[in-house]
């Protein structure tokens, strides 16, 4: 594990470039794993759905927005389903991604397993300039619209306190006269993990990272959290796209809210007041899994 830690973070402080738009990591993002690893579909409990809205750059008009939708349900036989739906929107861009996802799953001991997991599923992508004005006569922009299905691999381990995760969510790349014309049919590599830290009665600490690299794009997200009793959680975001910000997660029986908000951690970026948004909620539907 020690290897792991320290290869994940070798990468995430050599992150040198960050290029154009491109799907965003959620804030949240292992409270919706199967969105990039398939195997983990079923890994929390019988069935939970949860549902994201993120608004980035609130300050900025056609700035991105997103909703992220996922279901993921524990069923008999080692066997774990899931969906994702994922819908991106950027000024005369729009970028939409659905997949079935399962999941299969090989326990080793009564607190620890690992999750083998296939994604199928198909992205669109298109253009609209029809908004658009003094363009009319400019021979480089045009609607363009495109389908392409793809398939998508992904390794899960868990036991009690810490989990590692490794995928890539698509392995077909969308290319229209050798030109990648969508965000969502890059081949991405990912890589993250998570560990819980037990300070005292009632209280611990948790902290994940994810990590994405692809041919032109390398990202890492952190995040941190104190968790009382396993009711509420609150804490800090970092991204290496220049930002961070502050988390809180309030977690009822059946039902979770979540909440980031976070800012640009540059000076001049700061100074225009670009702020981002996610609201997370997830409803357990049944008792958490005995697993």
């Amino acid at each position: 594990m020690k290897k792991i830690i320290f290869w994940l973070l070798i990468n995430l402080f050599s992150i040198k470039n960050i290029y154009g738009q491109r799907e965003p990591i959620l804030s949240f993002f292992q409270n919706q794993m199967n969105i990039f690893n398939p195997a983990a579909a079923g890994y929390e409990s019988n069935t939970k759905i949860s549902l994201t809205s993120r608004n980035q750059w609130l300050s900025i008009e056609n700035a991105p927005k997103g909703e992220f939708f996922t279901i993921s349900s524990e069923r008999k036989n080692n066997i774990g389903l899931g969906i994702s739906f994922i819908s991106n929107r950027l000024f005369v861009e729009s970028s939409t991604n659905f997949s079935f996802d399962i999941s299969y799953r090989l326990r080793f001991s009564n607190t620890a397993r690992i999750q083998l997991g296939l994604k199928v599923g198909s992205d669109f992508f298109r253009i609209d300039t029809k908004n658009l004005i003094n363009f009319e006569n400019d021979p480089s922009i045009s609607n363009f619209s495109s389908f392409n299905p793809n398939l998508g691999l992904g390794i899960l381990y868990l036991n009690e306190k810490f989990w590692f995760s490794v995928s890539t969510p698509r392995i077909l790349t969308n290319q229209y006269q050798n030109i990648i014309v969508s965000p969502l049919t890059y081949i991405d590599f990912y890589a993250a993990m998570g560990y819980m830290f037990e300070i005292f009665d009632d209280f611990s600490l948790k902290s994940n990272l994810i990590y994405r690299q692809s041919r032109n794009d390398n990202f890492a997200v952190i995040n941190t959290y104190l968790n009382y009793n396993d009711f509420f959680d609150f804490g800090l975001i970092y991204k290496t796209s220049n930002s961070f910000g502050v988390q809180a997660l309030i977690n009822l029986k059946n039902f979770n809210l979540g909440y980031t908000y976070s800012t640009s951690s540059s000076f001049f970026s700061s100074n225009l007041g670009i702020t981002s948004h996610e609201v997370l909620l997830s409803f357990n539907l049944g008792l958490k899994s005995s697993s």
